[in-house]
């Protein structure tokens, strides 16, 4: 239990690190680069976000599926290298 709370503490200061870093980001770059150009880069941003999200959304999904698959097979080598080249993990 304690590691848990650890683990989620950990993850929740990251988290408000990043968004504070964010922010001051934005306020930079506004700074640098104009209301206007920055108006154009949040939308681009978003654009960008929504279509890494599409495209990189089934990953995770077929690489638990395959992970399955191979372990209930009991097939270790195959299971070992479907993110990675090497046929084998030592």
């Amino acid at each position: 239990m304690k590691s848990l709370f650890k683990t989620v503490a950990l993850i929740t200061f990251f988290s408000v690190l990043t968004r504070i870093c964010g922010f001051f980001f934005r306020i930079y770059l506004s700074r640098a680069i104009g209301a206007e150009s920055l108006g154009l880069y949040q939308v681009a941003f978003s654009i960008f976000m929504v279509l890494l999200t599409i495209v990189s959304s089934g990953l995770p999904l077929i690489i638990s599926r395959m992970t399955a698959k191979f372990r209930a097979k009991g097939e270790g080598k195959s299971e070992g290298s479907l993110v990675t080249d090497r046929k084998s993990v030592v």
